[in-house]
Formats: C-alpha cells, structure tokens, sequence
C-alpha cells in the first residue's frame, strides 16, 4: 500500500507574501490610533506575524513620482484617523 507524498515537501514552509508599502503603512497608522494586533488583523485581513513586523518596521519612506490610487483600506485608516483626530 503505498503512502501519498505529503503535499509540502519536507523542510519548505509557507511563507505569506511580502506587505506592499500602503499595507504597512495602514497597519502602523492603525497601531498608532490605539488598535491591538487582534483588531488591526481583523480590519484588514493580514497575519498576525503580518501586523508584528509591520509594527515593528522602520520608518516607511515616502512616496516619490507620481500618486497611485488609494485602496480601500487606505480609505479606512484616512477615515478612522479622520474620526479620532489624528
């Protein structure tokens, strides 16, 4: 009787995809109005280890050129920082 190969091959992990600079920069806007790890993943559909390193980056840099359309998770983090006066 012969086993199924396991459908990650051993030694190899997952890893989530990188956050694009807009997405770090919600989750840093979103730590800074007061929202623990918890809400901001659940706001916006991120890992926690996501969120984690996020928080714990540098300094975003500043967007040069031309301005990109903001996303809708932009548009929520303007929004909560709108209504609490950030």
């Amino acid at each position: 009787m012969a086993s199924e190969p396991p459908s990650t091959p051993p030694g190899q992990r997952f890893k989530n995809p990188d956050l694009t600079r807009d997405e770090r920069l919600q989750v840093q806007i979103l730590r800074n109005l007061g929202m623990s790890y918890e809400q901001i993943v659940a706001q916006l559909g991120l890992t926690y280890n996501q969120v984690g390193h996020a928080c714990r980056a540098p300094n975003i840099t500043p967007v040069t050129g031309f301005p990109v359309p903001c996303s809708n998770g932009y548009v929520v983090c303007l929004r909560l920082c709108i209504r609490h006066g950030v």
